[in-house]
């Protein structure tokens, strides 16, 4: 049966998807600073731009690191999942689910790939 989401669907092309996964850095360093409630991160990796979001909490925020980044190197969601997706070590994972912890404001957090 033809699903009408197929319409939509890009195509993953294997020779694209190796292209863009040469963008994404091993590590990614954010900046995390609160700001009215709510969190801002910074990506530090790229030294010279500023590739800026914001969340409401650490799950979220790390949710958004990830599609800034993508949307910064210009990545077709339809990649996102094969490239793989940062997140913060495991041991700091639990900490972010709500509040963001004050020891990881205004410092370097270390994402890696998931």
């Amino acid at each position: 049966m033809f699903k009408f989401r197929q319409l939509f669907q890009r195509r993953l092309d294997e020779e694209e998807l190796f292209a863009v996964s040469w963008k994404i850095p091993s590590r990614l360093d954010i900046e995390i600073k609160e700001s009215d409630g709510e969190y801002v991160a910074k990506i530090v990796s790229f030294k010279n731009d500023n590739v800026v979001t914001q969340a409401k909490t650490g799950q979220e925020l790390v949710e958004m690191v990830n599609d800034a980044l993508y949307s910064y190197l210009d990545i077709p969601s339809a990649y996102k999942e094969r490239i793989g997706f940062f997140m913060p070590p495991e041991s700091v994972r639990e900490e972010l689910k709500i509040k963001i912890p004050a020891k990881y404001l205004n410092t370097k957090v270390g994402l890696v790939k998931a």
